[in-house]
């Protein structure tokens, strides 16, 4: 994990969802000072499909519009490649592990 990684936040794909419905173009200046996987533009696809296909909240004119400018903002931002990156995966598992362990004694 190099030291940008270290001092940054990492964004999911709801929070990256949410950040670009909240601030629109602002987006892009919160998001460029984080980092997210690549599993993000998998996720991302599978909302913008979710709401198109199975809730019919959007149409298919909106649905790519709106992956196609989520995708040109998530390219901008620092991505791991976890498939490539083995050991950022190790890490974030054993800080996923802490975590859960704190959540652990602090509720039960």
């Amino acid at each position: 994990m190099n030291i940008k990684m270290a001092n940054s936040y990492v964004f999911d794909a709801s929070s990256i969802l949410v950040a670009v419905r909240d601030f629109g173009e602002k987006a892009l200046d919160i998001l460029l000072d984080g980092f997210t996987v690549s599993l993000a533009f998998y996720e991302i696809g599978n909302a913008i499909w979710k709401k198109f296909f199975l809730l019919r909240r959007v149409n298919e004119e909106k649905a790519v519009k709106v992956l196609r400018a989520i995708f040109s903002v998530i390219e901008l931002v620092s991505i791991v490649d976890l498939r490539k990156d083995e050991s950022f995966g190790i890490k974030a598992l054993v800080w996923l592990e802490d975590l859960i362990l704190l959540f652990m004694m602090l509720f039960i």
